[in-house]
């Protein structure tokens, strides 16, 4: 990928945050021969403009990439403006109630870890133990490539698991009491809408996450939930009472420019409107 000298190349990302580590920030980039080392920089050096929604989100990019503070726009995560339009949160969630009445009169809680290498995903042997109240239901959702997975879950375990197949994790936000993740970008969404109750970080892998795959280094002082490594401490979490969470200093920090304009703004820095005069 060459980019010429009038061209700008913008990069959008697919996440408002960022809870694992990626490009030099990365531990298996070290361990990659010279030449894959060369060619990662020199994509990253023909980024032109970094949109994202935060300064912190901008740094995190500038020292992954080890590129230019000055190549970061603050416009705010486009993809995030849904979580802001009341519209569009109550039309999914009424569509999501519509297919599933009891969710409306029970506690809704969406399990969505994040994406693994190898396309695998298993739960440590202590899951079974989870303990649930009649009124709660807990919806699994995996990686779009890992549905048969999501299927063989609830083969296994079909007094704890609930599949929602016709809905996305987006989606199935709108309508989640509780947030049970990981190193998934999910949460930088969910803490965006009026709904968002409480979140759990069910970290059972840590230290091998950590080690192979890198987390942020200051990921658990900004987390908004606890970190649990097994399921009798996400059972005591989970059999807590929520309430709606106090996410300004979160969102202060991930999401400052994340207020269902960035489309907007996004369009209006890169599409200037050209004034004339008569």
């Amino acid at each position: 990928m060459t980019r010429q000298a009038p061209q700008r190349l913008i990069q959008l990302w697919h996440a408002a945050g960022a809870v694992k580590t990626f490009g030099w920030g990365d531990p298996q980039t070290a361990q990659r021969p010279a030449d894959d080392r060369r060619r990662f920089q020199t994509v990253y050096d023909q980024i032109t403009d970094y949109v994202v929604g935060s300064e912190k989100m901008g740094t995190i990019f500038a020292a992954s990439y080890h590129v230019p503070q000055t190549r970061m726009r603050v416009l705010g995560y486009p993809r995030s403006d849904r979580y802001c339009k009341s519209d569009w949160v109550m039309q999914t969630a009424t569509a999501i109630y519509q297919k599933y009445p009891a969710f409306k009169q029970q506690e809704v809680i969406l399990y969505a870890p994040t994406y693994r290498a190898g396309v695998q995903f298993a739960l440590p042997a202590d899951f079974k133990q989870l303990k649930l109240r009649p009124d709660q239901h807990l919806i699994i959702k995996l990686h779009p490539h890992l549905a048969e997975q999501e299927r063989d879950l609830q083969a296994r375990y079909p007094d704890l698991v609930t599949l929602v197949p016709e809905f996305s994790t987006d989606e199935l936000l709108t309508v989640a009491n509780t947030l049970v993740s990981d190193y998934s970008s999910v949460v930088f969404d969910y803490a965006l809408l009026p709904n968002c109750q409480k979140i759990v970080f069910y970290v059972f892998d840590w230290d091998h996450y950590e080690q192979e795959v890198g987390l942020q280094a200051d990921f658990r002082d900004w987390a908004p939930g606890p970190l649990v490594r097994t399921v009798v401490d996400l059972n005591h979490v989970l059999a807590m009472p929520g309430a709606p969470l106090q996410l300004t200093q979160f969102n202060q920090l991930w999401n400052t420019r994340n207020d269902g304009h960035a489309i907007e703004r996004t369009l209006a820095y890169f599409y200037p409107r050209v004034t004339t005069t008569a």
